[in-house]
Order: structure tokens, then C-alpha cells, then sequence
């Protein structure tokens, strides 16, 4: 066996040293596999995660409890996600993408198989809430920032592709959920999931060092100064707090809180809210996949447009109308009693909502470079995970108070909306200061000049 090892691995190293020799390793991309991983990951993570309101059905069945009490597993998971950006930032950049995202896979398998023993809400809160969506957060930092170290020209169409992941999963993992559940039961569902879930490991093994670019590297270590040479390795920055002074992160900050207080209610009461209004539970589980397959295309859509040069293209624009308008979609939802309007209403805040899918990563990016974006994009999740986190249980309260759904989704959509609004703020001084133009412009030229290096060494 060995033997058969040390072939297949001394064949390995041949076959690189061709692909090196011929130049097909910066033809072919190795940045496009990692796009892959990193689709994959959205998918496994997200699509376990947004059908939280196909299992906020069956939990309420199973455990007796009120709607404010059940939302929490759901919110926990979530916020969990969100709020352990700070840590899987450090250990991204501490330990490298790879390890992180392997760790994150293991702990979310975890999570959900013993939550499979879960005999009372409260331990799903944990295992569920707590353990999986650490687990899930865990592997979201590496999945974003890897991406800003293989790409410069197409960095907003590479998230664009990779956040891909997040709608077929919402759209695949709804009805398998709903499958599995009728066939082996929760339970049996929550040990087959967490045995899917381990693929992230195998995403993980994919977020390595470009050996080429490597090896490019220290050719071209006499002409130029390490330090002016960006890798595929980790920043040694740990957590650079300065990040916080940026004024239009920090309005970035507080859309993101408002956005994800509003959207945990839609995605946690949705499907329940359908089925109050007399619609099956199976048709009620398609709604989630008809966002999750309308969100894909939102996200393809957001990301093509972002590759535009024109002023109408711009991101942070298309962030505040976008999520302004998936606001005032959301404040329609009690007037929509047909499950023809339920289906169109899903389509169209998909498509809206996948602005908040595949715009941050390349916003934050502008704000604060590349260097700080994994740190910035901690720090976000940190107010993603604040708004998450009540919004789901406040309004359950508030149906269980009142008995209809109308004031929650009326919070919800003032919620998504102002956060939208908020936007214009930085996209107004950014037009107004021209300083952020300014800082892009020398970034692409700084990308260039160590593309031109590493092409040089390549070649020779």
C-alpha cells in the first residue's frame, strides 16, 4: 500500500511539474477550484441553515412549545454563525484558511448529530444553535477571504459565484429535509445531515496555497521585497480593531444589523405563516426553494452587473435599492393570502435579497482593502449576528401574543428597509470625498505590478 502511495504521489509531483512547465496552472486557474470549495461550502453551511423554518414546523410539533421559544434554535443558529466571525477571523488568519475551514466541518457534523439525541428544546439550543452554527461560522470567514487572494480584476464576480451556493441550497435542502423527515424522522434526518456536512472538510483541503505562485514567489524574492508581494497565505494581523474608524464600515455595521433582524424573521415565520393561511406543509417547504433558486439568480445577476464600469453598476447602490426594496416586499406579506402571491412574493424577494449574498464581501473590500478584509468581514458578522439573534424570538412573542402574523412581518419589513436606506449615506460621501476611487485605483495598480512580478518568474 505504501508503495502504491509514494507512486501515486511521485506521479502527482510529475504531473505538476508539467502543468508548471507548459504554463497551464495560470491558464487553468487553480483560483476557479477554490470558487468551487467555496460553493460547496455556501451550499452545505446555508442550506442547513436558511431552512430553519421547515425545522421550526417540525419543532413545534415535536416539543409542544410556544412559537417565541422554538424560534430561539433557529435565531441561535444563526447568530452563532454570525457571532463567531471575531474567532474564525483569528484562526484564519493564525492558521490558515485550510485547518479553519476543516475545523469548522468537523464541528458542525457535531452539532447536528447530537442533536439527534436532543431530548427537550433546550438542548437543541444547544447543539443546534450553539455547536452547528459555530461550526457553520466557523468555515464562513476562510470561504470569503481566500477568494480576495486569488482575484483582483473579478474579486465581486468570484464572491458572486461562490455565494452561489447559498440559493441552491435553499433550494435543494428544504425538500431533502422534508424527505428525509418522512422517511427516517427528524432525528434520523439531523444524522444524515451531519454526515453531509463533512464534505466541508474536503472544501477545506482545496483552500491551500497556489503551489505555483509559491514557488513563483521565491524566484522573484531578489527583485522585490517579500513584504510587497500578497500570497495565498494568511495575514500575520491577527485582529486589527483600527477597521472600526472607518465611518462607512461602521454604517456598513449597523445595515447589516437592521438587514439580518428583519430577514431572520421572514426566514424562521414564513413557512409557518403559510401554513396558517391554510397552505400544505409540503407546498409551504417549496416557498424556501423557490427563494433559494430566485436568490441564485439574484446572485448571478448582482455579480455580472458588479463586472460593469458605469456609475448606475455601482455596488454600494445596487446594496441600499435592493435591500430597500426586499423591505418593502416584506411589509407585503400579511395581504398575501393565495399561495399563487406567496409564490411570486418568493420570487421576487429572492432575487432582492440576493443583494446581501454576494455585495457585502466586495463592499467591505473597497472600505477597508485586502489586507483587513477578513477582520472586517468578522467584525460585520459580529452585527449580524446582534440582529439575528432577537429578531426570530420577538416575533413569535408577538404572535403568541396577539395570534396573526401581520405586526411581525410589519417589524421585519421596516427593519430590512431602513437598513437599505442607511446605505445611501456612504454611497453619497464615496461619490462626494472621491477618496475611496482613489484607494481602488492604486490597489488595482498594486495587484498589477505583483501579478506582472509572479508572471515574470513564472515565465522564466
Amino acid at each position: 500500500m505504501n508503495e502504491i502511495d509514494s507512486l501515486l504521489s511521485g506521479y502527482t509531483v510529475h504531473f505538476r511539474q508539467e502543468m508548471t512547465s507548459m504554463g497551464w496552472w495560470n491558464k487553468i486557474t487553480y483560483g476557479w477550484l477554490v470558487v468551487l470549495a467555496g460553493f460547496f461550502s455556501h451550499l452545505f453551511t446555508y442550506g442547513i441553515s436558511w431552512s430553519v423554518g421547515v425545522f421550526f414546523v417540525v419543532y413545534l410539533d415535536a416539543f409542544q412549545e410556544s412559537k417565541g421559544m422554538t424560534a430561539w434554535t433557529g435565531s441561535l443558529n444563526t447568530a452563532c454563525m454570525y457571532g463567531i466571525g471575531p474567532v474564525a477571523s483569528i484562526l484564519t488568519n493564525k492558521f490558515g484558511y485550510r485547518v479553519t475551514m476543516m475545523t469548522g466541518g468537523v464541528l458542525s457534523a457535531v452539532g447536528l448529530a447530537t442533536s439527534a439525541l436532543s431530548t427537550n428544546i433546550y438542548h437543541l439550543y444547544v447543539t443546534f444553535g450553539i455547536v452547528t452554527g459555530c461550526g457553520f461560522g466557523i468555515c464562513y470567514i476562510p470561504t470569503i477571504a481566500v477568494l480576495a487572494v486569488y482575484f483582483s480584476k473579478n474579486l465581486t464576480l468570484a464572491f458572486g459565484l461562490s455565494s452561489a451556493g447559498v440559493g441552491i441550497g435553499t433550494f435543494v435542502y428544504p425538500p431533502l429535509i422534508t424527505s428525509l423527515i418522512s422517511l427516517y424522522g427528524w432525528r434520523g434526518c439531523m444524522l444524515i445531515l451531519s454526515a453531509i456536512t463533512l464534505n466541508l472538510c474536503v472544501c477545506g483541503a482545496i483552500m491551500k496555497p497556489n503551489p505555483i505562485q509559491t514557488s513563483s514567489l521565491t524566484e522573484v524574492d531578489e527583485r522585490c521585497p517579500m513584504d510587497d508581494i500578497e500570497t495565498s497565505a494568511p495575514q500575520n494581523n491577527v485582529f486589527d480593531i483600527k477597521v472600526l474608524t472607518n465611518l462607512n464600515f461602521l454604517f456598513m455595521c449597523l445595515s447589516s444589523f437592521l438587514y439580518c433582524f428583519g430577514h431572520s424573521i421572514v426566514y424562521v415565520h414564513f413557512g409557518e405563516y403559510a401554513i396558517t393561511r391554510g397552505i400544505k406543509e409540503n407546498q409551504a417547504t417549496f416557498l424556501f426553494s423557490v427563494i433559494g433558486i430566485s436568490n441564485l439568480i439574484g446572485k448571478l445577476i448582482y455579480g455580472s452587473i458588479s463586472t460593469v464600469k458605469h456609475p448606475c453598476a455601482n455596488i454600494i447602490l445596487m446594496f441600499a435599492i435592493s435591500l430597500t426594496s426586499s423591505g418593502l416586499l416584506t411589509m407585503t406579506i400579511p395581504f398575501q393570502t393565495g399561495y399563487p402571491l406567496l409564490v411570486i412574493f418568493s420570487v421576487v424577494f429572492g432575487v432582492c435579497s440576493a443583494a446581501f449574498g454576494v455585495l457585502p464581501s466586495g463592499i467591505v473590500h473597497q472600505f477597508l482593502g485586502t489586507k483587513n478584509l477578513a477582520t472586517g468581514y468578522g467584525i460585520l458578522c459580529i452585527f449580524c449576528a446582534m440582529g439575528t439573534l432577537p429578531g426570530a424570538p420577538i416575533a413569535g412573542e408577538m404572535f403568541d401574543s396577539v395570534k396573526r402574523y401581520a405586526e411581525s412581518f410589519y417589524l421585519g419589513g421596516v427593519a430590512i428597509g431602513l437598513s437599505g436606506v442607511i446605505m445611501i449615506i456612504p454611497y453619497l460621501r464615496t461619490r462626494t470625498s472621491g477618496h475611496l476611487q482613489n484607494n481602488i485605483n492604486v490597489t488595482a495598480a498594486d495587484d498589477f505590478t505583483k501579478q506582472s512580478l509572479l508572471d515574470i518568474a513564472t515565465d522564466h
